[in-house]
Formats: C-alpha cells, structure tokens, sequence
C-alpha cells in the first residue's frame, strides 16, 4: 500500500507540474479574461466556456481552448497555449509573422532572449472531424473542443477570422488565437486597430500588469472604413531597413566625431576630411554585416505550434 500511495503522489505531482494553472475548470463560464500558467489573458466581450485543456506527451505545451456561445452556435473560440514544464521556452518568432502572404504580419521586438509578434489570417473549414488527429498542424486542445461541441451539437462556423499573437522571455512564452466566426460571407480577418489594442492587452498580461477586470472590445465583421486598411505585411521594421537606418545614424555620428578629432589634432580641414574618408566608405558595410549577422544568428529558432488549421489570406 505505501508504494502504492508513493506512486500516486509522484504522478499527481508531476501532473501538477505540467498541466496548466487554472482560475477556473472544464465547462465554467469566464468573462474578461483567465489566469493561465500565471499569465492573464485577455478575452473579447461576453462569455466564454472553458471548453479542453490538454498538455503534450512531453510536457512542453499546455493548451486550453475556449467557445463564446450565442444559444447553440459558437461564434468566437480563443486557442491558448503556454510553455509546459518540459519546454525551453525559446520559442523566437511565430513563423506566420514573417509571412508576406497573410492580410498583416508583424514583428514588435525579437531577440535571444525575448520577443513579440502578430498576424491575422483566415481559417476555411474550421470543423474537422475529431478522426482528424493525425493531422500535426491542429491542436490536441482544439481537436478535443471540437469533439465535444459535436457531442453537444453546438453548430461551429465552417472559416474562422484570426488573430495570432505570441509572447516570449527567457523563462516562458505564450501564444493565444482569438478566432471569430466569419458571418454574412465577409471573409476579412480583424483590423490593425483591434489587434494593436489586443496584442498590447495580451503583453501586459503576459507580465501581470492588467487585473483582468476589463475585456478586449468585441469584433464582429470588418468596418468599412478599415476593410482596406491592413497592408500585405504591416511591419515596416524589417531586418535589413532597421539594420540599414542603425549604419546610416551610426556612422554619422561616428564620423563627425572622426572628423572633429582629426581636425583638432591636425589643425587642417583637407587632411583631417582625408582621414576621416577611409572610415566613412568602409565602416558602414562592416557595420552593417555585423548588425545582419548579430539579429540572424542571436535570434531564436522559430517554433511552428499547432493551431485551427491552414492559415491563409482567402
């Protein structure tokens, strides 16, 4: 019996150690927004039930999947997934935030030690059967849900509008997926202005910086005057530009503090513009291959988790 006790206890603790930390359990209604593995994350208007929750087999990924209803029809699902127990947490870059061919793809910061990105996208065929678990690309959380709003014959939407957002740090990550129902055939992904208010709600509550008290504004279909106002990819901050405007301030400044010294020195204009020029026409292009270098090799490999499905434009 005391072995028995003893393996009891060992597996409950390592289950308490890998799943994740709820504020709430399986089929309880949430408003505003969940504590999830110590982080807050924000949820859009109404309520939402906890719908699965489920970690990998090696304890990496903890997920849990939510549905906002309306009667029988789920009309919004948020995807949530945090760093588990077996994780590194170096996550990098969410791969679709570098994708040119979504409605907008941005990266806020990256580094080796932390980062923040977004992107939105369009999920067809968002009811798979549950005999879909082969499929690597869907969520064990996602498919779970799914199975359980077939045994409750809630009605889910055939495409999804989604927004994904994804946090890191050295010690832990998040990646959430707010995914709305695409009604009266307007297959438009949310707009820049609702995914900057909830990527900034999602980074303050990755830190705990928000009560929870306060839901994210609801979206329901885009807006006429924002239907065109997401480009193709909306960060503008690219490696090679931020790399590019560094070397250009850089060596300004560097080369005006050349000049400056060589002419206090020298006392001669000609002479110290002379020496100044093999920095100026040289410098740059080392700097700049360093740069480059340092933001590619420093990064983090990007980790593709699994989601709703195919994510695309149309």
């Amino acid at each position: 019996m005391t072995v028995r006790r003893h393996t009891i206890l060992l597996i409950t603790t390592l289950l308490a150690i890998s799943a994740p930390s709820l504020a709430a359990t399986e089929g309880e209604v949430i408003r505003n927004g969940i504590d999830v593995d110590g982080k807050l994350v924000p949820l859009p208007v109404g309520e939402w039930k906890l719908v699965s929750q489920t970690v990998s087999q090696s304890g990496a990924l903890n997920s849990l999947t939510m549905f906002r209803l309306s009667g029988d029809a789920v009309t919004a699902a948020a995807l949530v997934q945090t760093a588990g127990a077996g994780s590194s947490t170096a996550w990098g870059k969410a791969p679709a935030c570098e994708r040119s061919d979504l409605p907008l793809a941005r990266v806020r910061y990256a580094s080796d030690h932390d980062g923040s990105c977004a992107w939105t996208a369009l999920v067809n065929r968002g009811a798979p059967k549950p005999a879909s678990t082969a499929d690597s690309t869907l969520d064990p959380s996602w498919l779970a849900a799914l199975a359980t709003a077939e045994n409750n014959r809630w009605r889910m939407p055939s495409s999804w509008s989604v927004v994904g957002l994804r946090v890191s740090d050295p010690r832990d990550a998040i990646q959430i997926r707010y995914a709305f129902a695409i009604k009266d055939n307007f297959a438009q992904p949310p707009d820049q202005a609702w995914v900057d208010i909830a990527w900034e709600q999602v980074e303050l509550g990755f830190r705990r910086r928000i009560d929870g008290s306060t839901p994210l504004p609801d979206w329901q279909g885009p807006r006429p005057a924002a239907a065109m106002a997401t480009p193709a990819n909306g960060d503008t901050d690219t490696l090679i530009g931020r790399a590019v405007w560094k070397t250009v301030t850089f060596r300004t400044i560097v080369t005006t503090l050349d000049f400056s010294s060589n002419y206090v020195a020298l006392g001669n204009a000609a002479s110290a513009a002379a020496l100044s020029a093999f920095g100026f026409v040289i410098g740059p292009f080392v700097y700049l291959g360093h740069e480059m270098a340092w933001s590619y090799f420093g990064e983090a490999m990007p980790v593709d988790l699994p989601g709703l499905g195919a994510e695309g434009s149309s």
